[in-house]
């Protein structure tokens, strides 16, 4: 997402996370490929 569209998707999923008490997140794809894969191996190593 660029420019306006990645500030609306974040205040989106703040507000989300904030009012309906559930995870949401957003990324834009460069961060998505690299740090959210990260976290999933780091959660899945964590869960063994």
């Amino acid at each position: 997402l660029a420019g306006m569209a990645s500030s609306v998707a974040k205040r989106w999923a703040n507000q989300f996370n904030e009012n309906a008490k559930q995870l949401a997140f957003n990324a834009d794809i460069p961060e998505a490929n690299h740090n959210l894969i990260e976290a999933d191996q780091v959660s899945a190593t964590v869960a063994r």
